[in-house]
C-alpha cells in the first residue's frame, strides 16, 4: 500500500484526510502503546472474570516513554486535554478532531449543521502502570476538548470505585489512662 503523495501522510498524521478509526481501535492501539507493547483484548465489563493472554509487541522503550510524557503534558502542562484532569490521578491523553468534509463543502448552508467537525479524546490512568483506557467521540463536538470531561468523568467513576471504603474508627476507652473523655464512665 503506501502513500502517493507527502501531503497525504501529512494529513493521516493529523487525523484529517483518508484515515478512519473507530473509538474501540483508538483505545486498543493506545492501550498498548501505554503499556510498553501490552495489547490486551479491549471489552465492554458486564461483570468481572479473569481476562485472557495480552498481545505482546517489542516497542522501544525510550520513544513509549516519551509519548506517555508527552500525554500527560496534553492533560496537565497547559495543553488542549486540561479538562480531563482529576486530582490526586495522573491523567494522560490527547484530544482530537476529525473533520468530515473541507471547508469548501462546509460553506453550504444546507451540508454545515450535518457536517461538523467530530471531537475526540483518548486518555489513560495513571501515567505510570495505566489501569484504564478511555475514548470518547463526540459527534459534531468541533472541538476535542469538549470530549475530555466525558472520558475525565468515567476515568473518576473507575478509581473512585476502586479506592477502599473507609469506615470511621471508634475508639473504645476503658480508663483514664487509656484516653477516656473527661466525664466519660470509668468502668
Amino acid at each position: 500500500m503506501g502513500y502517493p503523495d507527502l501531503l497525504a501522510v501529512a494529513e493521516d498524521a493529523r487525523g484529517q484526510g483518508a484515515l478512519t478509526v473507530t473509538p474501540l481501535q483508538l483505545a486498543y492501539a493506545t492501550g498498548g502503546l501505554v503499556m510498553g507493547g501490552v495489547w490486551h483484548t479491549p471489552h465492554l465489563v458486564k461483570q468481572a472474570r479473569p481476562a485472557g493472554s495480552p498481545r505482546l509487541v517489542q516497542l522501544n522503550a525510550d520513544y513509549a516513554a516519551e509519548i506517555v510524557n508527552a500525554l500527560f503534558g496534553v492533560v496537565n502542562d497547559g495543553g488542549t486535554g486540561a479538562r480531563a484532569r482529576i486530582p490526586g490521578v495522573e491523567v494522560c491523553g490527547k484530544t482530537g478532531t476529525a473533520q468530515l468534509a473541507s471547508n469548501a463543502a462546509l460553506k453550504s448552508a444546507k451540508l454545515a449543521e450535518a457536517l461538523k467537525d467530530n471531537a475526540w479524546f483518548v486518555g489513560f490512568a495513571p501515567r505510570h502502570n495505566p489501569e484504564i483506557v478511555v475514548v470518547a467521540l463526540y459527534e459534531a463536538g468541533e472541538h476535542g476538548h469538549l470530549a475530555a470531561p466525558i472520558v475525565r468523568d468515567v476515568i473518576k467513576a473507575y478509581f473512585d470505585k476502586q479506592r477502599p471504603r473507609r469506615t470511621p474508627e471508634v475508639l473504645a476507652a476503658k480508663g483514664p489512662a487509656e484516653g477516656a473523655l473527661p466525664g466519660g464512665s470509668r468502668n
